[in-house]
């Protein structure tokens, strides 16, 4: 992905687009656009021939790619020899997050693959986030479902399905999604995500921030694992040093003293 994910919208940013009006206020603190499009790659390594790479795009659906997901454990418990499908999901590409500071950032960069002024030209259009597989043998997008524009997919998870034999298809894929309306998670069949989600789950106490990256855990239970450090010594030095605002310093204090320190330490 041609872009800085340690690069953010900030209240003085300027559209790329004339007359170059500021950003909407609701915006700063968001990622940024991608300046390229994504590329995936395979690349095989032989100490005594040159192998050439495979390397493949799409003009619709590997704009920002970044997260992924796969089968990653056997019911063996071992992780397999070989990576055969790949989920990745995708930014998409936005009007309102295409800045004339990125634009000037990458203006050189010299593996620019589509041309900048195509960029803007799509961005302005707006290509929305899709959730993809990938499969790697034959370096083929084998299947896809691209979201309605205005929504954000993020935080891609393989679930296997109970009784799964060591297939990278079957089970499913975990989103979470962020509508114009809500924040939600949604579940597709692995094998078949061109179809949509099988389930959507939603709940009016469901409000979550910009997510990551995910885990999966066949079944949940209590922590067994003895080691354990003490918040308050690990944390309460260092927040004493810190240097916080004088109108915040007291409020700052009694949130670690009464909310996170006795939290933590009763667990």
């Amino acid at each position: 992905m041609l872009g800085d994910v340690a690069e953010w919208l900030r209240q003085y940013d300027i559209s790329a687009y004339p007359p170059h009006n500021p950003a909407p206020e609701y915006l700063p603190g968001m990622e940024l656009n991608e300046m390229d499009i994504s590329r995936l790659g395979r690349y095989v390594i032989d100490g005594k021939n040159q192998v050439e790479p495979k390397v493949i795009w799409d003009i619709e659906c590997t704009w920002g790619l970044g997260l992924y997901a796969y089968l990653d454990r056997l019911p063996s418990g071992k992780t397999p020899r070989k990576l055969d499908n790949i989920y990745w999901i995708s930014f998409g590409l936005w009007k309102d997050l295409t800045t004339d500071y990125l634009c000037q950032l990458y203006r050189h960069y010299k593996y620019q693959k589509v041309p900048q002024s195509e960029v803007l030209a799509l961005a302005e259009k707006g290509i929305p986030a899709c959730l993809l597989r990938l499969e790697t043998q034959s370096m083929e997008i084998a299947d896809r479902y691209q979201f309605d524009p205005g929504y954000i997919v993020s935080s891609p998870q393989f679930m296997p399905r109970r009784g799964n034999q060591g297939s990278s298809t079957d089970g499913y894929m975990v989103c979470t999604v962020f509508t114009p309306q809500r924040n939600e998670i949604w579940i597709f069949e692995a094998d078949n995500l061109s179809q949509g989600p099988k389930c959507k789950l939603s709940h009016e106490s469901l409000n979550f921030t910009f997510t990551l990256h995910t885990a999966w855990l066949e079944q949940i239970g209590s922590r067994s694992a003895r080691y354990k450090i003490s918040l308050k010594a690990d944390y309460e030095d260092l927040a004493k040093k810190f240097q916080y605002p004088p109108e915040f310093k007291k409020e700052i204090e009694e949130l670690f003293a009464k909310e996170l320190y006795p939290r933590f330490e009763s667990e």
